[in-house]
């Protein structure tokens, strides 16, 4: 640290806070189940070789309370830290110019210190990285309803085997037509979910190979991107299969009574049979979600990044990464839809279907999949903005307050249309900041204030 004067006692650091001291504060909290690494690293530690690098990536919460901790740390020296005011941070600038740090700016934090010359190269990587993602997110997101199906198939197809043996040891034991029936009925399922599995992985395979390709070719431009994955989305619907009869043989197959079929046989009938339903549940929203998309919904997806995601917000500040969020906006997204049932019912329809596929979409719980969903459910909020928007200066009800405008509504949901979607976005910088592809600049500089009460 070089302390650089700003009256008699006050300091401000002329460097930043590097990684190895940044890590004494992340071991610390750790210790109180809090983590404070930034989201890029790979894990709680900072990259081997960085030890005296400027820490970056620093989320703004995560900054005001390093300097919290240093103040009641024996590292301290019983000086009062905090972050620099951005008048102080413009009147003294610090030695990087490439990575910049967070400064008070009257109630908000904000990023100071960087060259005005990046910010726009910065601001112009990520537009082009958020054209194309979204889109190609969009076919990720069907690999992976793929993948979760082909799960069902693999696991439909294990207990029916099971089972079949089974059956067939009943016929040594027991009724020897009805057992023989059985394991007969049985083998015919086996087949028909193996030629179920089967189909459903040309499917996969041929997702997967577009995606990859699509992800590897950085020159498309947006409409062909658009055009290929609805192309796409198009001959998908066509060659998926929704198999009722499995789940009918299946159904028929628990009826056959023997007198002597075991416990594990019954439980692996019944589970055979609800995997089944699950599949053409799984199957019905997947093919929801390729025919939205072989409509407009990826279109609709770049335009409401490009108008309403807030670039300048992304770049300043990492939004926290909270689930509990998704769960509220879930639970208000119902409500909201209910009301607006009658305004525009088919529209609404249309809606629930995506949102149902972002909750199926969203079952695994896990980064990818997560945003997906912040994609889908941004849709679901601005075509219900829309709804209401339409309907301004009308009333749903005789006497209606002001929080229940239509108006105002429009209004409301829109800003939730935008905070989804800056969400997205910095998920999305996270991704590439750990692809190296575009660089961290939040950064931590230090001042420090005497005690002059001591």
């Amino acid at each position: 640290m070089q302390w650089r004067p700003i009256d008699d006692n006050i300091e401000i650091d002329t460097y930043l806070i590097s990684c190895a001291e940044y890590q004494l504060f992340i071991d610390s909290q750790l210790q109180l189940n809090q983590k404070c690494h930034p989201f890029h690293w790979i894990n709680h530690r900072f990259p081997p070789g960085n030890s005296k690098n400027p820490v970056t990536g620093v989320r703004a919460k995560d900054a005001e309370a390093f300097c919290q901790w240093l103040n009641q740390h024996p590292l301290g020296n019983g000086f009062h830290y905090r972050l620099p005011t951005l008048s102080e941070s413009q009147k003294y600038p610090g030695i990087e110019v490439q990575i910049g740090y967070w400064c008070k700016s009257d109630e908000n934090l904000t990023i100071s210190g960087v060259s005005p010359d990046l910010w726009p190269l910065w601001r112009r990587n990520l537009t082009e990285v958020l054209d194309r993602s979204c889109v190609i997110d969009c076919i990720w997101a069907l690999v992976l309803a793929f993948n979760y199906i082909s799960d069902i198939d693999i696991n439909i197809t294990l207990i029916l085997e099971r089972a079949l043996t089974s059956a067939r040891n009943l016929e040594l034991t027991g009724s020897i037509v009805r057992s023989h029936a059985l394991a007969h009925a049985l083998a015919r399922s086996k087949d028909l979910a193996a030629d179920l599995a089967k189909s459903l992985i040309r499917i996969l395979d041929k997702t997967r190979q577009k995606a990859e390709e699509i992800r590897k070719n950085i020159i498309l431009d947006r409409e062909f991107l658009l055009e290929i994955t609805q192309e796409l989305a198009l001959e998908i619907e066509r060659e998926m299969v929704f198999e009722k009869d499995l789940c009918q043989d299946l159904q028929l197959i628990k009826k056959i009574n023997i007198t002597n079929k075991s416990r594990e046989l019954t439980y692996d009938l019944n589970l055979a049979f609800y995997l089944a339903n699950n599949r053409n549940l799984a199957i019905a929203r997947t093919k929801d979600f390729t025919r939205l998309l072989a409509k407009d919904l990826p279109r609709s997806l770049t335009r409401s990044l490009e108008r309403l995601c807030n670039i300048d917000l992304v770049l300043s500040y990492t939004i926290d990464l909270d689930f509990d969020t998704i769960d509220e906006l879930d639970a208000e997204l119902e409500y909201a839809l209910e009301l607006a049932l009658e305004l525009n019912s088919t529209r609404v329809r249309e809606i629930y279907k995506i949102l149902n596929c972002a909750r199926y979409l969203n079952g695994n719980s896990d980064f990818q999949s997560f945003r997906y969903y912040l994609l889908l459910i941004s849709i679901c909020w601005q075509w219900l903005s829309s709804i209401y928007k339409k309907y301004s200066g009308k009333s749903l009800l005789s006497k209606q307050p002001k929080e229940d405008n239509h108006q105002y509504l429009s209004q409301k949901y829109a800003k939730k249309v935008e905070k989804i979607l800056n969400l997205y976005a910095s998920y999305v910088l996270i991704e590439e900041r750990q692809k190296g592809e575009i660089p961290a600049w939040e950064g931590i500089r230090l001042v420090r204030e005497r005690n002059t009460d001591w």
